[in-house]
């Protein structure tokens, strides 16, 4: 079990070393990746959840009317990891991916975000090799 731990971490790790966005190492920071792919991947689980116990809400968000709820839920995310700026970026970038890497990551990371915007098998959104610690 261990060693499958290990090579889930290195998969974060030369994921995140592949983008291109990315200017410092990855190793320090998978302690925060990897919860990020989680995370959304058992909220996303959760939402869906509770979606079918209590029904689809059927309002939509004034301007935000071309996206469906389940895209909704992946901008929210997106949203959370937006950044504020040039200086807090620099604080960060030691311990911290930038904003659209942590976001490009959970989401390439995820088949319900690949199928709920339709991106293709192998497309960078939805690549063939997933990084996961377990199974949802």
């Amino acid at each position: 079990m261990t060693e499958q731990y290990y090579k889930s971490v290195q998969c974060f790790i030369d994921q995140y070393d592949n983008y291109t966005l990315n200017r410092t190492p990855s190793g320090p920071k998978v302690e925060e990746n990897m919860p990020d792919t989680m995370g959304m991947k058992t909220a996303f689980k959760a939402y869906k959840r509770r979606e079918i116990i209590n029904g689809v809400p059927e309002l939509k968000l004034p301007s935000l009317e071309m996206f469906d709820n389940d895209q909704l839920f992946f901008l929210s995310f997106a949203n959370l990891c937006e950044t504020r700026d040039s200086k807090a970026i620099e604080e960060e970038l030691p311990m911290h991916s930038i904003g659209p890497l942590r976001s490009i990551g959970a989401f390439s990371n995820n088949q319900d975000f690949a199928e709920t915007f339709s991106c293709p098998l192998g497309s960078p959104m939805n690549p063939k090799k997933k990084c996961n610690i377990w199974k949802i």
